[in-house]
């Protein structure tokens, strides 16, 4: 094991026994050299490691600090199942309740044509266009989560949809004939892209998860896809069961 590694490891056990703190700022190089017996350049390399996986940042001319990677409860079974009837962003409501001040930064691209994964989900002809609204989830200002939803223009077309407007697209599918009858989670770990990275401001050695989320009207038809990109520590997905009717 190299230096750098062992620096690390000691960092890293320093961060989960909370001996450095979330906001903590960390010794300098120096002292971290002269304490872990090491080169300058071996604990730069082990900040670097750190910063990869997201467990400390660097801010210029100040210093490195102990990044908050306390994750939120994430309950999808009450968010989701809240967004058909939303008069107001369901994202806002729930860091809202948390204590936490939340935002979202929206792009809508009233034609686009989807990737593959999305057109075999919404059953699109190839090369048949969609709506696409992508919003950058904001809390305490800071980015955590990209989601990107995609709704056939056959149901946006005309709509607030297709606009770059504050909206609920499920409320404006229910009123067209459209409601979301039933919808189905995929939840897949994999490593980030370097446009996420640069978007969610975390280490490329940081997993995110992708969350594709699939909605169907009552009779079948797909009505929109939503792929929720998050760093994986960032959040504690929570899934809640009500065994009260006997099933």
């Amino acid at each position: 094991m190299t230096k750098k590694q062992d620096v690390a490891d000691a960092l890293l056990e320093a961060i989960t026994a909370g001996q450095l703190r979330p906001g903590h700022r960390l010794p300098s190089e120096r002292e971290l050299a002269d304490k872990h017996s090491a080169s300058r350049e071996a604990v730069r390399g082990a900040l670097h490691l750190l910063a990869e996986t997201g467990h400390v940042y660097a801010e210029h001319g100040s210093g490195w600090y102990v990044r908050d990677l306390e994750p939120l409860r994430y309950p999808l079974h009450t968010i989701d199942a809240g967004r058909a009837s939303a008069t107001a962003d369901v994202w806002d409501k729930f860091v809202l309740g948390l204590g936490r001040t939340a935002g979202s930064e929206l792009i809508v691209n009233p034609s686009v044509i989807p990737p593959e994964r999305i057109r075999a989900k919404l059953g699109l002809e190839y090369g048949e266009p969609a709506v696409e609204r992508r919003r950058v989830r904001l809390v305490d200002r800071e980015p955590w989560m990209i989601s990107t939803g995609w709704w056939p223009r056959w149901i946006a077309k005309g709509t607030d949809i297709e606009k770059p407007h504050q909206c609920s697209p499920l409320k404006i599918a229910g009123q067209l004939g459209h409601g979301q009858f039933k919808s189905e989670n995929e939840i897949a770990s994999r490593m980030p892209f370097g446009s996420e990275v640069e978007v969610l401001k975390t280490g490329r050695g940081v997993p995110v998860m992708d969350m594709l989320t699939t909605g169907w009207d009552e009779g079948g038809r797909a009505i929109r896809c939503t792929s929720d990109v998050f760093p994986a520590h960032r959040f504690l997905l929570v899934f809640q069961h009500d065994w009260s009717d006997g099933r």
